[in-house]
């Protein structure tokens, strides 16, 4: 009987083993490694997966199973054994109180700007804040002069065809101006 992804069985002995529950039409698809999303999200795939093994499965014989279900299912999905390894290990979360951070900034993600700006933080992080933020604004392309304040973003058009145009004139604020 399924309840709450766990999958309940009532042995012979009379004693209740739990598992987890898939439904009849998994397809053993999740978030793909090669996908562009963030790097923490999928390892929060990984670490969310393989916890449901410690809370959802009553004995080893199911942790066993579950656990080889899931490598297999993280490798159908192009996930490389070392980086399920690094996702599983437990943080060390210890820090001195000087390490704390002062700000927090929160951005969309963009494909390799995101990284930038994180690669970048982790370079300066010994910076005061408004230095940090100063490096930040080096990294982030500034808003053209011509800008009436309102726009979202600035995308070079030259690739985009006469219908996306369109599309993003009127779905948002976006400067396609060179296309």
């Amino acid at each position: 009987m399924p309840f709450l992804d766990k999958q309940v069985t009532k042995l012979e002995d009379g004693k209740i083993r739990t598992t987890v529950y898939r439904k009849a039409t998994n397809i053993m698809r999740i978030l793909h490694f090669r996908s562009n999303h963030p790097v923490a999200h999928k390892c929060s795939c990984v670490r969310t997966l393989f916890q449901r093994v410690q809370t959802h499965c009553s004995d080893d014989s199911g942790k066993k199973e579950e656990t080889k279900y899931l490598h297999a299912l993280f490798e159908a999905n192009g996930y490389p054994k070392p980086f399920i390894r690094k996702c599983l290990r437990k943080p060390n979360h210890e820090r001195s109180k000087e390490e704390d951070p002062k700000f927090w900034l929160a951005i969309p993600y963009v494909k390799d700007l995101a990284e930038a700006i994180l690669e970048s933080a982790q370079r300066h992080r010994k910076l005061s804040d408004a230095n940090l933020l100063e490096k930040f604004k080096q990294i982030i392309p500034p808003k053209p002069p011509t800008s009436d304040g309102n726009l979202v973003h600035n995308l070079p058009s030259h690739r985009l065809t006469e219908p996306q145009l369109t599309v993003l004139s009127y779905d948002a604020k976006f400067n396609t101006s060179d296309a």
